[in-house]
């Protein structure tokens, strides 16, 4: 294991907290079993020699989005060819043949779309809630949560007790993608700025709907931005 690495694992060891300088160092190094043993040590501390996987079916009810963002090759215009919003019958339907598979997930996002309400999504998860109680439902991204609360003038508190209500178990973390302004403005410039983005991830918290949050990579971020995307991360979960 190379000398920086070592340095690294002593924090570890003692418990110390990493910092942004030991986030470049973990993404620069070239020592890729040493860090994999890092990785794997940390693990095993945490969850022993245990993994965990969920079973799950992914429904993109609508690729209608007004946002457009340039680096998306999923979302188009009203009167597309391809263009299509699927029914809650149809979503039903396809849960419930996945739910007689073994599936014990349905992960539900879609475009930013003007015909998408709050009704639209209590209903659909209150019959998704029916197929199986222990059907965990996770849907809905902090972009489109944000825009239901500003469509429908509700609050966010508001908005995610209804649709805790319903049946919502969990938020997927699409919409984080690197949470800084400059670079949000060159690959998603419409869509919410990071600070709105936490502040619907802490509500939702607040409200007991967990979270993910993803990291979209690979683009005009750098090793720096990457790092700082998930300190913001650890500072909201702190």
């Amino acid at each position: 294991m190379d000398s920086h690495l070592l340095r690294i694992k002593e924090k570890l060891d003692s418990g110390e907290r990493l910092d942004a300088q030991d986030g470049l160092i973990l993404f620069s190094t070239q020592d890729l079993f040493g860090l994999g043993t890092l990785a794997n040590s940390l693990k095993e501390k945490l969850h022993g020699n245990r993994v965990y996987f969920g079973v799950s079916l992914n429904i993109n009810y609508t690729n209608l989005c007004t946002l457009r963002c340039p680096i998306c090759a999923f979302s188009r215009d009203e009167g597309a060819a391809d263009a299509y919003f699927l029914s809650r019958e149809e979503i039903v339907g396809r849960a419930t043949a996945a739910r007689a598979h073994g599936v014990s997930e349905v992960h539900i996002v879609g475009g930013v779309h003007r015909d998408i309400s709050v009704a639209y999504f209590t209903e659909l998860f209150s019959r998704l809630r029916a197929i199986d109680p222990l059907l965990n439902i996770n849907a809905l991204t902090a972009t489109e949560c944000d825009y239901l609360s500003r469509k429908e003038q509700m609050p966010l508190p508001e908005l995610f007790a209804r649709l805790k209500e319903s049946g919502l178990g969990g938020m997927p973390g699409g919409g984080a993608e690197i949470l800084d302004d400059t670079i949000r403005g060159v690959i998603t410039p419409l869509k919410i700025e990071s600070d709105r983005w936490l502040e619907v991830s802490r509500e939702a918290h607040r409200a007991g709907v967990r979270t993910n949050a993803t990291m979209l990579w690979g683009h005009v971020e750098s090793y720096k931005d990457r790092i700082q995307h998930m300190l913001r991360l650890r500072v909201l979960q702190d």
